[in-house]
């Protein structure tokens, strides 16, 4: 009799403790899904291989920047905006060879999580830089279908001929000969654009971009992204006229996505032509905000600096 009522109290307890975790983890996700008003926000754009080496190798990484984070906040920083992550042969990382992979020279998949997750105990926000609209060689969606039209991944690559000889490129006319864009230090890669008309790709593309904001599908924010910064955004894609209505076709399905997720996720837009205020932006395709350059420029002007002094 002693020892069923033992067994019974230790089931009790362990149910209690056990309900206690749930209702602790509950209690995050529901203050994850808490409005964020973004306007109160200060945003710090740094490119990390720039900012603190935790290794000793000259890169920034994600490890330097957990050991930075009080500093970060003594500063008045609430959210961390970084330049891409994803692998890439370009120092800047904006043209990826793999867009699920974390640069090593920045740390590893576990060193991303464990940053995302310091910054969100420290009460700070992390915006994604994002620029999906390309890949590079290297990127086996171009390696493999490259001058192969028998390839599966024909469809994600932008080809203008059958034999699939003559990707699209950034910057260059329609069947223009590859073209190798310099990079840091003395390298040179090629850049090409990726069908985005296609379902394929934006199914894959909504995908990705769900990982970020909850990696493990737990619903619990804290290793996910609080938002992405979208780099070059375009309705016509470089205004080459073949990918066209891509604020509502392609980007308005991805921000829906994330939001119906987390609904706190911030989508910051950076037009791709600086002349634009980014309203028509803003508007069709869901983004929260766009950087104002024209404001900026009116700003930083001889005469409004003139104009500041005197006044």
């Amino acid at each position: 009799m002693k020892k069923t009522s033992y067994f019974i109290w230790l089931c009790v307890v362990a149910g209690s403790l056990f309900c206690c975790k749930q209702s602790e983890k509950e209690v995050q996700i529901q203050k994850a899904k808490e409005p964020i008003n973004w306007n109160n926000e200060v945003i710090y754009h740094v490119m990390q291989r720039s900012f603190y080496d935790s290794n000793g190798d000259l890169h920034g990484d994600l490890n330097g920047f957990v050991e930075k984070l009080d500093y970060l906040k003594q500063l008045g920083v609430t959210t961390i905006l970084f330049t891409p992550l994803y692998e890439s042969d370009f120092y800047h990382n904006y043209f990826p060879t793999n867009y699920y992979n974390i640069d090593p020279e920045y740390g590893s998949k576990e060193d991303y999580i464990n940053f995302v997750k310091a910054v969100h105990e420290k009460g700070l926000k992390f915006l994604m830089d994002m620029e999906t609209q390309y890949a590079q060689e290297g990127n086996i969606w171009f390696d493999d279908s490259y001058k192969n039209p028998t390839s599966k991944y024909s469809d994600f690559i932008y080809y203008t001929d059958s034999l699939n000889q003559y990707p699209e490129q950034i910057f260059l006319p329609a069947r223009s000969p590859l073209f190798n864009f310099k990079a840091w230090p003395g390298e040179s890669h090629h850049i090409v654009i990726l069908d985005l008309n296609q379902a394929p790709v934006k199914n894959w593309m909504k995908e990705f971009y769900l990982y970020w904001v909850d990696p493990n599908k737990d619903g619990n924010f804290d290793d996910g992204v609080d938002g992405f910064r979208i780099d070059h955004i375009m309705d016509d894609l470089d205004y080459k006229g073949i990918i066209t209505s891509m604020y509502a076709d392609f980007w308005n399905p991805i921000f829906t996505a994330c939001k119906e997720v987390n609904p706190n996720i911030f989508v910051l837009g950076e037009p791709a032509n600086w002349g634009k205020y980014g309203a028509d932006m803003v508007t069709r395709s869901g983004a929260d905000a766009s950087f104002n350059f024209p404001l900026k420029f009116a700003l930083s002007s001889k005469k409004a600096s003139q104009d500041m002094f005197e006044k």
